[in-house]
Formats: C-alpha cells, structure tokens, sequence
C-alpha cells in the first residue's frame, strides 16, 4: 500500500518537472531562434540605412517574428539603430499561457557593405 502511495506521490513531482523542463527548452529554442532571426535583419538594417515597412513584414512573413523600432526614418552613415524582436511561447506549464521572449539590437548603418 505504501509502495503504491509512493508511486503516485512521485508522479505529482515528475510530471511537473517534465513540464516545465520541456517549456524551458522551448523558450530556450526560440530565443536561439531569434538570436539568427536578428543577425539576418541587422545585415538587410545597416544595407539599407533604415527599417521599412517592407522589412517589417518581411520579417513577420518570413519569421513569424515582431520587429519594432523607434527610429523607421532614413538614418546616417554612421548612426545606431535599435530594434526589437520579438516573439510568444506557448508554453504547457510557464505562465499557463504565452511568454513573450524578445531580443534588443543595436546597428551602426554603413558598417558592412
């Protein structure tokens, strides 16, 4: 009887460790995801000396990512830009809900040919 106690008392602590650990990879992919999702839109920001609204949707299109910025105008050889990049989790056991992972970049226009 106490055996069989044991094995369900266990359960109520794997299953949640299993769940949580499984969303703590996921959030981990993602942010990795994003990491490469940022190193490409910083190549196209630095070309072309400013976040367009095509790269806006382009990015969201391509990705499945949010891309933000104060500054959209049209930007000096020289000058920093930062952008957002975000996306949501949908997690199983985080939050019960979306998490929002997001990554902060800043590019000097001009640097790269």
């Amino acid at each position: 009887m106490a055996s069989n106690l044991s094995h369900i008392l266990a359960l109520f602590l794997v299953i949640p460790f299993i769940l949580f650990s499984t969303d703590l990879i996921g959030i981990q992919e993602t942010y990795t995801e994003l990491e490469n999702i940022a190193t490409q839109v910083s190549f196209k920001i630095q070309k072309a000396g400013c976040i367009s609204d095509e790269l806006i949707n382009e990015t969201y299109l391509t990705f499945n990512a949010y891309l933000e910025s104060d500054t959209n105008s049209k930007q000096n050889f020289g000058d920093l830009v930062e952008f957002y990049i975000y996306k949501y989790y949908v997690g199983n056991f985080i939050n019960g809900g979306e998490t929002l992972v997001r990554i902060k970049r800043t590019v000097m226009i001009g640097y790269i040919d």
